[in-house]
C-alpha cells in the first residue's frame, strides 16, 4: 500500500496537538504556563515526529523515541519540568490528555473537510477536555474523605478530625458566607461557652425540621488533605447541641469554604 506524506500539513497538526496537550497538562499541574514557551515544546515535538516518522523504519525504533525521548523533551521544553516524579506525572497525564482529545477528534473525523474545521474542532476538544478534567477534580475535593482540621481562636488551638460534606450547605443569612459545623465540646476547648448574644442559623435535618445553631466567628482554620493545607481567615462555625457528630469526627467542613 502506497501513502504520500505532506511534510508541511504533518508538521502542523503535529505542532497544534502537542500545542493543546502541553496547555493541558500544565493547567492540570498548574504550571505556569508560557506561552513562547508552549510553542518552543510544540514545535520541538512535532520537528521530532516529522523525523522519526521519515527516517525511522523499524517499529521498535519509532516505540522507544516516540514515547519516550520524544515525549520527555516535549514535556520539559514546554513546561520546563525538573524534578522527576513531576517529569513522570505529566508523563502520564499527556498520554491521559492525548487519548481524550483524540477521541474527541475521532468522534468528528467524518465533518472534517478542511483545515480551519480541523482547528476548530481540536480548540473545542481542548476546553471540553479541560472542562471533563476541572469536573473530576470537583468531584474529588467534594467527596473527599475526613480530613485533619486545626481551629485557632483567641490564642487557643485545637486538632480534630474534620469530614467534607458535601451536603453542607449552610450559609449565613447575613452574609452569604458558608458555615462549617462543630460539637459544643469542640467550642469550650477553643474557650467559647457564652453563646446568648451570638446570632443564630437555622437548619433542617432528619427529626428536625427548624431547629437552629449559635454562629461564631473563629480566628482560622486550617485543613490538610491529602498533603494540601487549606487555610480560611474568619471562618463561621455553628455550634451542633451535640457533643458527638460522630465517632470518627467532630467538625463537618462546608466544601463551598474550601
Amino acid at each position: 500500500m502506497h501513502y504520500e506524506l505532506y511534510i508541511d500539513l504533518f508538521f502542523l497538526i503535529n505542532f497544534l496537538m502537542d500545542y493543546f496537550l502541553l496547555l493541558m497538562v500544565g493547567k492540570m499541574l498548574k504550571c505556569r504556563i508560557r506561552r513562547l514557551r508552549i510553542i518552543a515544546g510544540a514545535m520541538v515535538g512535532a520537528f521530532l515526529t516529522c523525523i522519526f516518522v521519515v527516517f525511522l523504519r523499524r517499529k521498535i525504533w519509532r516505540l522507544v523515541l516516540f514515547h519516550g525521548v520524544m515525549n520527555m523533551c516535549l514535556l520539559k521544553t514546554g513546561l520546563g519540568i525538573k524534578e522527576k516524579r513531576t517529569l513522570i506525572k505529566a508523563w502520564i497525564l499527556l498520554y491521559v490528555s492525548a487519548f481524550l482529545l483524540g477521541g474527541i477528534l475521532n468522534v468528528f473525523q467524518p465533518y472534517v473537510r478542511g483545515g480551519a474545521v480541523f482547528l476548530i474542532l481540536a480548540f473545542a476538544g481542548y476546553h471540553l477536555c479541560l472542562g471533563i478534567w476541572d469536573l473530576l477534580a470537583y468531584f474529588h475535593k467534594n467527596m473527599a474523605g475526613s480530613c485533619r482540621a486545626r481551629l485557632y481562636q483567641n490564642g487557643r488551638e485545637c486538632e480534630i478530625y474534620a469530614i467534607i460534606d458535601t451536603g453542607n450547605r449552610l450559609r449565613d443569612s447575613l452574609t452569604g458566607r458558608p458555615v462549617h459545623v462543630i460539637t459544643g465540646e469542640i467550642a469550650e476547648k477553643l474557650g467559647c461557652t457564652d453563646f446568648s448574644s451570638k446570632r443564630v442559623i437555622t437548619y433542617q435535618s432528619i427529626g428536625k425540621e427548624n431547629g437552629t445553631m449559635p454562629i461564631l466567628m473563629l480566628d482560622c482554620l486550617c485543613c490538610r488533605c491529602e498533603k494540601e493545607e487549606k487555610w480560611v481567615e474568619k471562618p463561621l462555625v455553628a455550634v451542633s447541641e451535640r457533643q458527638k457528630l460522630s465517632n470518627v469526627y467532630d467538625m463537618i467542613l462546608n466544601p463551598d469554604d474550601l
